[in-house]
């Protein structure tokens, strides 16, 4: 399949979703603000090497059972800044956060898919909770996440080139089935996209505190049309056996002039009431299962909704693999409505569950 995005488009299409304009406050560390290129001043020190019985502690059920050497490791990169560093912190914030979250929406089995999240825990960490609150340890063999590049411009789809990714509960390794996606064409490995990215670092502690033991295919989207998308989601449909589980990393709508998106005035307080009934209408469509009314609504708003392609690829996932899928919304809250908030921006979150027509809701 041949791509046909120019990297000026792509460079635009990252700097829109979710990079502050030049000469805006730069938003707090951690709070899904930072897209395209990062502030130096933002970037998290590098992780500190884990040892040989760290990285064999995750072992996935189709890789081999040698640990991964530290060439082939993708070390957690957000730990200790957008989430602790430490593996006692991780599981007790991590234990906190799912219990704040019992009171939330659940699904009676467990789901086909989730959408969640990729902000600082501080932020979204409530709602992702909210999401992998209804996962338990087995459920999964295999874990497919979906997420947007921030900081690299490419077209199509990247696969790191790494044997595990790091995070302080140890290491969680790739399936056989992440190296066989690529392709050299649709789904590729960019150099260095993966590296300081994370939209799916931040949902790996959430899937080891929930699931247990699991392989991880991980899969970042840059710049993409339907077709795309649509290519993407039949390899993937493939992978549909029952005991894999697709997770689409996404935050929803940036609004304020720190991100260049201020439709409805430069408030994001005032514009309140209208940015919710155009992030209702996104859900709308998602829990509806629209991909190409999901795209157009996009397009004609101009809506910074992050990951995007990825919804797009779920959306056309799931036309395939459960196309009478019931959804459910599990958490809905802004970065705005915190106590603390300050500024005319802000970052919506968003969790949302698939689960298969027979199964209901609690």
């Amino acid at each position: 399949m041949r791509l046909r995005v120019s990297l000026a488009t792509m460079a635009l299409s990252l700097v829109a979703c979710t990079q502050p304009q030049p000469g805006a406050a730069q938003p707090a560390r951690g709070d899904g603000r930072q897209g395209g290129v990062v502030d130096a001043a933002e970037q998290p020190a590098p992780a500190a090497a884990v040892s040989a019985p760290q990285a064999a502690a995750n072992l996935a059920p189709e890789s081999a059972t040698t640990a991964p050497t530290l060439a082939r490791l993708r070390p957690a990169a957000m730990a200790g800044s957008w989430y602790p560093a430490e593996r006692d912190e991780v599981v007790a914030e991590l234990s906190r956060m799912l219990r704040a979250a019992s009171n939330a929406p659940a699904v009676s089995g467990p789901p086909l898919a989730l959408v969640v999240p990729h902000a600082g825990w501080r932020f979204s960490g409530p709602v992702a909770a909210a999401a992998y609150r209804n996962l338990h340890r087995g459920d999964f063999r295999r874990v497919v996440v979906i997420a947007p590049s921030h900081r690299s411009a490419f077209g199509g789809f990247s696969v790191a080139d790494v044997e595990a990714y790091q995070t302080p509960l140890g290491n969680v390794k790739l399936c056989g089935a992440a190296h066989s996606l690529r392709d050299g064409q649709l789904v590729r490995s960019v150099p260095g996209a993966h590296r300081q990215e994370h939209s799916i670092e931040l949902q790996l502690p959430f899937l080891q505190h929930t699931l247990g033991s699991f392989c991880l295919v991980p899969i970042l989207a840059g710049q993409t049309d339907p077709q795309m998308e649509q290519g993407l989601a039949a390899k993937l449909a493939e992978l549909h056996d029952g005991q894999t589980l697709f997770v689409c990393s996404s935050d929803f709508i940036h609004y304020g002039p720190g991100f260049g998106y201020t439709p409805f005035g430069p408030s994001v307080r005032e514009a309140r009431p209208r940015i919710l009934k155009l992030q209702q209408r996104a859900i709308g469509l998602l829990e509806r299962q629209d991909a190409a009314g999901f795209r157009r609504l996009v397009d004609s708003t101009h809506a910074t909704i992050c990951g995007r392609r990825a919804l797009s690829v779920l959306l056309e996932l799931l036309s395939r693999i459960a196309p009478k899928a019931r959804s459910k919304l599990l958490a809905h809250t802004a970065s705005s409505d915190r106590p603390d908030a300050r500024g005319d921006d802000g970052v919506w979150y968003v969790a949302l569950a698939y689960v298969p027509s027979a199964t209901a809701g609690k």
